[in-house]
Order: structure tokens, then C-alpha cells, then sequence
């Protein structure tokens, strides 16, 4: 499950589809039966650098539900074959973060960008930290399957992403963290032996796990922020990369990046394309995004150019991307990065007030 070439891309990867596969074997399931209403070919399932559709990773799921039932803990057993290496940059970028708190932005920020089935929000007061998990999934979707994949994305990210940026006096803390279930007690308690806490509900409208905030400050495993900022610069790469998807994604895209200033909603975008903002949403999911992502990839990756290349000050930057005030966008930009506008390198070597989109600013150095 391990993919180790370079700039492997987590949004949709074959990562999840093999693993799929993989549970089947197990179960002397054959691989052309999983695989026969999805497109693919077990020689895609194998190619480490390939991309699978959300399409054809719930054609999978679909296919692997039918032939095993949906057990409690079948999407446990196949997070269980991941771990945070597998997740490449990514997951370097995550474990080298200075703190657990700046480790939990870049994986939150990273994630939702590439998760197709999940959609996460994290809030924090001065005494907790609180990230709600919601399934984004189709609305036809059998329970069944349903139920093994947001179990499957939940294992993920209870099982591997969460105690991967824990480092070692936070994880001593776990005790603390509590942790709300959409399932009921029986089918939860796979997910909920994933955190050891006793501070697990069942029953709940959607899965929370609620943090002591102090646990934030505390080192993430491995700190190294250099490594951890470079890694991340090349996630941004990755997610730049992505401008040249085709699909209505590329389209959407496009237009967000027409205006920045004064980006339109989901539902006049909609209207433009003459589709209604439901499909819009079912479309983009079947791409591996969503519009909310789509919208904070365009802002997030013209605030980096705009402060690095055109060395804009951060009220003109704010300005050009349609924030009411420049402490909007530095809460922004600092949720993205894990670092305030003023503190990214190379945004304060030489600022340009007013410098045109179009021109390129030598360096002071």
C-alpha cells in the first residue's frame, strides 16, 4: 500500500481502489469481479502514479459491498493497510510540522482538497479544538456502501492521520480528546478503538473529535520546519497542477480565477453553465473536488504568487482577492499555510504596492 515515487498525488490516487482490492483477495474475491463495472484494469490498480475517478473508486465499492456484506470494521481493516508514509509529501510535511497544531492545518488543508468522500471543518476556542467529519457522498448511494466508506474515511483519518501528527507528549494526551460517532455502538466500535479514549458517544448526526487546544502547542513527531515547509511547497505544486485538469473542475476553476476579487457563488456559477447547483455539486464530487475547495485552491494559490512573486503588501493582496479587511485574509492565509501572510518566505523581501498581475519583480537578493 506504500506508494514511495515522488510527488505521488493523494487526492486520487489508486491508494484506496487497491486496498479495495486487496480486502477482496482476501476473501478469494477476484479482481476482474471488483473491477468489472469500473473501467479499470488490474494493471491500473497496480501503477503506483496512476488516478482513479471517484466514478470508478465507488464502482469498486459498490462491487466489493456486493460480494462481502459490509461487516462492522471491513473499512478499519483497509485503513489498516495505510500509513502516514503512504501518503508521500503529504505525509512528511505532516510528521516534520513544528507543532501539532501547525501539522493539523496541513493535513486539514491538504485532505479536504483531496477527498472526494468527506468534507472536514475545524474550528477552535481558547480551551478546544473541534474538527467535524460530514460524508460528502452521492444521495443514491446504497447504505451499505455508504456505510463501508465513510467507515473506510473515518479509519483514515481516526486510525492514521490523526495519531500521525500527535507527537509523543501529545499522545499521551488522548485520554483527552473526545470523539462523536454517527454509527451506532456496535458498528462504531472499530472506529472508536482507533483513538484510546473513553470519551466516545454513538448515535451522534455526524462524527466530532474535540481536542484540549494546549494540546495544539505541543512538537508534532518529528519537527524539522524546513522539511516541512518544502514538502508543503510541493504539495501547492501538486494542487497547481491541477489547474489543467480537464473536466468541469478546469472549467469552474477558471472561472473563479476570472475575477478573484469578487469570486461568484456556487449557484451563479451553476446558472451560467445552465445546470442546477445540485448537479453542479454531484458533478465536481465525481471529479474528486468540490467548490469550496476549488474556490480556497484559487485564493490560496494566487495569495502565495501574489506575496512571492509580485512581493504585493498583504493589504493590496486582500484587496485583490475580495477579503473586507487585510485580518480577513491573514486568518485566511495563516488556516492554508500555518503561517501568517507577513511571516511566509520570501512574501518580505521587497513589496511592490500596486505592481500589475501581469509583471515580474526581481528579487532584492
Amino acid at each position: 500500500m506504500r506508494s514511495d515515487k515522488p510527488g505521488w498525488d493523494y487526492r486520487r490516487g489508486n491508494l484506496a481502489v487497491r486496498g479495495m482490492v486487496l480486502l477482496g483477495a482476501r476473501r478469494d474475491v477476484p479482481v476482474d469481479r471488483l473491477l468489472a463495472t469500473s473501467g479499470l484494469t488490474a494493471a491500473d490498480v497496480a501503477d503506483d502514479g496512476g488516478t482513479v475517478e471517484a466514478a470508478q473508486e465507488l464502482a469498486v465499492a459498490r462491487a466489493l459491498v456486493t460480494e462481502l456484506g459490509n461487516p462492522p470494521g471491513l473499512g478499519r481493516e483497509m485503513a489498516a493497510l495505510s500509513n502516514l508514509g503512504s501518503f508521500g509529501l503529504l505525509g512528511f510535511a505532516i510528521l516534520s510540522s513544528p507543532t501539532v497544531r501547525d501539522a493539523a492545518r496541513v493535513a486539514l488543508r491538504y485532505l479536504e482538497l483531496g477527498h472526494a468522500f468527506v468534507t472536514l471543518t475545524a474550528t477552535e476556542t481558547p480551551t478546544s479544538a473541534r474538527l467535524a467529519i460530514d460524508d460528502d457522498l452521492p444521495e443514491d448511494l446504497p447504505g451499505a456502501v455508504r456505510d463501508f466508506l465513510v467507515e473506510r474515511d473515518l479509519a483514515v483519518i481516526l486510525g492514521v492521520v490523526i495519531p500521525g501528527f500527535l507527537g509523543p507528549t501529545a499522545q499521551a494526551r488522548q485520554g483527552e480528546i473526545h470523539l462523536a460517532l454517527p454509527f451506532t455502538a456496535d458498528r462504531g466500535a472499530p472506529l472508536a478503538a482507533l483513538l484510546p479514549t473513553p470519551n466516545v458517544t454513538y448515535g451522534r448526526p455526524r462524527t466530532l473529535v474535540t481536542i484540549p487546544a494546549d494540546i495544539l502547542d505541543h512538537p508534532a513527531p518529528l519537527p524539522n520546519p524546513d522539511t516541512a515547509r518544502v514538502c508543503e511547497q510541493q504539495c501547492l505544486e501538486l494542487l497547481r497542477q491541477r489547474r489543467h485538469r480537464d473536466g468541469l473542475a478546469a472549467r469552474v476553476r477558471g472561472r473563479l480565477l476570472r475575477d478573484p476579487s469578487d469570486i461568484p457563488t456556487a449557484a451563479t456559477i451553476a446558472a451560467e453553465l445552465h445546470i442546477d447547483r445540485r448537479t453542479l455539486h454531484r458533478r465536481l464530487a465525481a471529479e474528486a473536488t468540490t467548490f469550496r475547495a476549488l474556490r480556497e485552491e484559487v485564493r490560496h494559490t494566487l495569495a502565495v504568487e501574489m506575496l512571492t512573486t509580485l512581493r504585493l503588501a498583504i493589504p493590496d493582496v486582500a484587496h485583490r482577492l475580495g477579503y473586507a479587511s487585510p485580518s480577513a485574509f491573514t486568518h485566511a492565509f495563516t488556516r492554508w499555510t500555518g503561517t501568517p501572510p507577513s511571516r511566509y518566505p520570501g512574501a518580505g523581501e521587497r513589496r511592490v504596492p500596486g505592481a500589475s498581475m501581469g509583471t515580474r519583480r526581481p528579487s532584492a537578493r
